[in-house]
């Protein structure tokens, strides 16, 4: 066994995929993680600096008789999936929208290939390896200008970090800035402004503070 420090931008599939496993739970499920999944309980959202046990990767070994044919079936590696719901600033779904998906140079799904669900979700599965994707959002049929965003794989921290309801404030329209894991000026003006949406009451005193509540409804709206 090995003890690994997650890094930005690292997440359980990435980790387990360059220690040779094929499934993240390998890793997650382990005995010796059990205090990392107390602290981390959604196990697609780490934070670095956390510290994983690796258990030892053990080939598998079949037995078969000689002079018989034999059938193994193995596995398949899971994929990492993007799964972003696109909104206009009224909260409304863009739904039935052209887009575009680029990893690099190379196109993954062309323009009009595939269009924004009902809910104006942009569903895609790729190999745990890549880092960032970006995602391009056409509002006009026939045009070819649209909206980029670059969405940067395993970058989201957990909520209960400062960073992580930072993201999820910039996510849900809600300009805080770079993240920075503070919780200064920007970061509660937006805070207060997602309360009012909201329609959520804290105590008098606590107004400048990040309550449990509040904490808990960013994580709802985000969807994570």
């Amino acid at each position: 066994m090995t003890i690994y420090t997650v890094k930005p931008g690292d997440f359980l599939l990435k980790i387990a995929r360059q220690h040779g496993f094929r499934d993240f739970r390998t890793i997650y499920d382990d005995a010796a993680n059990a205090a990392f999944r107390q602290k981390r309980p959604n196990p697609d959202v780490i934070f670095a600096g956390d510290e994983l046990v690796i258990p030892d990767n053990k080939p598998r070994v079949e037995e078969g008789a000689t002079g018989q044919r034999h059938t193994f079936f193995v596995k398949r590696p899971q994929n990492t999936r993007i799964r972003v719901v696109l909104k206009d600033h009224s909260g409304v779904p863009l739904a039935g929208k052209r887009y575009e998906l680029r990893m690099g140079g190379v196109v993954l799904v062309a323009a009009g290939a595939k269009r924004t669900g009902p809910d104006g979700l942009v569903e895609h599965d790729l190999d745990p390896l890549v880092s960032a994707v970006e995602l391009t959002l056409f509002l006009d049929e026939t045009s070819s200008d649209g909206i980029s965003w670059q969405l940067d794989i395993g970058a989201l921290d957990p909520v209960s970090e400062i960073a992580g309801v930072q993201h999820r404030l910039n996510n849900l329209d809600f300009d805080v800035g770079q993240p920075n894991g503070q919780l200064d000026h920007a970061t509660l003006r937006e805070i207060h402004a997602f309360r009012r949406r909201m329609k959520i009451r804290v105590s008098r005193g606590q107004e400048n503070t990040l309550d449990d509540v509040t904490r808990a409804s960013i994580e709802s709206e985000h969807g994570s």
